[in-house]
């Protein structure tokens, strides 16, 4: 059980849904994964309890959505909560989950504070792919989703695909292969002079870095 919203934690959150999983046969699951955007600010501005209120608001909101859908759900850690339901249509959930991020962006306490916090969604749909995942590989996707559009003004929901795993993937190789490219000097640096448009003469410069790869490509 978890201790602030008195529902399963994680680690009774996959055992759950794994033996919901396993015993599927044709029907299709979606996992979600949420995040709130700047929860920390919340915390140390308006106080922890306002905090573990606005939490505990969205884990009761979670359970009324999901009860009559045989949903679960389950705070992973701090702010970050995940569930699974049965769908044939993916309209069946996007309203539900729309209603829930206006529930806690528009929730009465925290507007008295006013501030407005984010949430974003990201959704693994087990019909959009052919490989059967466990859940902790379709939390991990739907996390992926989560985390492509965190911190955008438009999109508040993303549903997987393997773009979105490529995309990471990418980005994360090549934040492991810069320490790596900074000791081999693989970094350059070029300066654009600024000038003075009255005299003529040179009064400062703007640096560009250049990451010049020896796997034939260059970036900036």
């Amino acid at each position: 059980t978890d201790a602030l919203t008195k529902g399963r934690n994680y680690s009774k959150f996959l055992t759950d849904a794994q033996r919901m999983l396993d015993d599927a046969g044709e029907q299709k699951y979606a996992v979600f994964y949420a995040d709130i955007q700047n929860f920390k600010y919340i915390n140390d501005t308006f106080g922890y309890d306002v905090g573990d209120r606005l939490l505990t608001f969205i884990a009761e909101r979670l359970e009324s959505a999901l009860r009559e859908a045989g949903g679960i759900f389950a705070r992973v850690s701090a702010d970050n909560f995940t569930a699974i339901v049965a769908y044939k249509d993916k309209n069946e959930f996007t309203e539900t989950i729309y209603s829930i991020i206006d529930d806690v962006c528009w929730n009465d306490e925290i507007q008295r504070e006013n501030y407005k916090p984010e949430i974003y969604v990201g959704i693994f749909c087990s019909g959009d792919v052919d490989v059967k995942f466990n859940i902790s590989e379709m939390v991990d996707r739907a996390n992926m989703a989560q985390k492509s559009i965190k911190g955008s003004s438009e999109y508040h929901i993303a549903f997987y695909n393997e773009e979105i795993r490529e995309r990471l993937i990418a980005e994360k190789d090549l934040e492991r292969r810069m320490e790596t490219a900074l000791a081999n000097e693989e970094f350059v640096a070029y300066y654009q002079p600024k000038y003075d448009v009255e005299s003529g003469e040179i009064v400062g410069a703007e640096a560009l870095v250049r990451w010049d790869s020896p796997t034939g490509f260059m970036t900036q």
